[in-house]
């Protein structure tokens, strides 16, 4: 277990790990929406869209995972 960067908490592994494939994950779809679309006038205003509604759904998703993947302390 560590702590996070600038807080006070810790978290398991499994808390970075999916943390880690969920930007990757990101990545991956903004590559494919640039492919498919980098042609089209609105492309950066729609790769601009994506990118806001990724970092909303991390932050609910980061919230679940902080609930479910708690980390018992015993002192």
């Amino acid at each position: 277990m560590a702590k996070l960067w600038l807080t006070d908490k810790s978290y398991p592994i499994w808390s970075y790990l999916l943390r880690i494939i969920y930007w990757l994950l990101a990545i991956y779809l903004s590559s494919l929406f640039l492919q498919a679309y980098g042609q089209e006038s609105w492309s950066k205003v729609g790769l601009i869209v994506l990118s806001i509604l990724f970092v909303i759904i991390f932050l609910v998703f980061a919230r679940l995972i902080d609930h479910f993947l708690k980390v018992t302390v015993k002192d």
